[in-house]
């Protein structure tokens, strides 16, 4: 035999015991379920690894498309306000902007009204026949302790919300037909 056909020969018996070894081992870690349990450990950290990833991505995602209000922390106030505004929206039965907004905020709790009278500590007035909303109630207290405290509105203000009316009461008014035609021929 030449020297390159021992050399063939000797690198063929170092890769067949090489095989050999590898198979052995492989064998052995197989029958003490080392495999197994390093498959299982892979597997494991590559779904983790996804997991992660996916988050990541739909954080990101439902970051770029959420509203202010989404990005806004969830607190007491703001869920108060909603309470608020969505008792407002009922009371006048406003029924196709109400789950519209449900929608827009995302958040399908429910409060009574006496809950949210009790939070503000308003008292019912439903019983005296004065009926409104909690949100009107709570303007109306506002604007109560402002006069108390002796702090005046500019006439500035009424004019910016529209209201000309001189016989102007805080509760909600409704102007009657000789009201209206005193403001129009005032105007």
């Amino acid at each position: 035999m030449s020297n390159v056909e021992t050399e063939k020969s000797q690198s063929n018996t170092n890769l067949d015991l090489q095989a050999e070894a590898r198979n052995a081992i492989l064998e052995e870690i197989t029958k003490s379920g080392l495999m197994d349990k390093m498959h299982a450990q892979l597997k494991s950290e590559i779904l983790k690894s996804l997991e992660k990833q996916k988050k990541n991505l739909k954080h990101s995602i439902e970051f770029d498309y959420m509203t202010p209000l989404h990005k806004l922390a969830k607190s007491r106030e703001v869920i108060l306000s909603f309470f608020l505004i969505k008792e407002f929206l009922q009371f006048f039965e406003m029924d196709y902007t109400l789950p519209v907004f449900e929608n827009e905020f995302n958040f399908r709790e429910n409060v009574k009204r006496e809950t949210l009278l009790c939070d503000f500590l308003l008292k019912d007035k439903e019983k005296d026949g004065d009926s409104k909303p909690v949100l009107i109630h709570l303007i109306q207290n506002y604007f109560q302790e402002m006069n108390n405290k002796k702090i005046s509105f500019s006439s500035k203000l009424d004019e910016t919300y529209g209201i000309k009316n001189q016989n102007y009461n805080p509760d909600i008014h409704i102007l009657s037909n000789e009201d209206e035609k005193k403001n129009s021929s005032s105007n």
